[in-house]
């Protein structure tokens, strides 16, 4: 393995470890991509790009063959990714609840 592999593999345990795996995939996104942080579309890009991370973590968790063992380690990170991507889908509802309110009487 380079120095340059082991030093994202690093990365990504940190990241996994901290509960920060996604978000720190974004990042990089943005940063490989010269995005701007003011960039009115980074919103929309960072839901894209969460959306797609909640399928493929839905998808996964879904297609598990029965009888595998995780490791404590493998649960603690499968969780935290879960955390994130909770957080993310409940800030999605909390906005489209506050989008969709109605005035008066329905």
């Amino acid at each position: 393995m380079s120095p340059a592999e082991r030093a994202a593999l690093d990365l990504t345990h940190k990241l996994a470890n901290d509960g920060r795996l996604i978000e720190g995939g974004f990042a990089a996104f943005v940063l490989v991509n010269k995005i701007r942080t003011t960039d009115p579309a980074l919103v929309w890009m960072r839901d894209a790009y969460m959306s797609g991370a909640e399928h493929l973590f839905s998808s996964i968790m879904a297609m598990f063959d029965e009888g595998s063992e995780p490791t404590d380690a493998d649960t603690d990170r499968m969780n935290k990714i879960s955390d994130e991507i909770d957080a993310w889908r409940k800030s999605k509802a909390d906005e489209m609840a506050i989008a969709m309110q109605t005035k008066g009487e329905a």
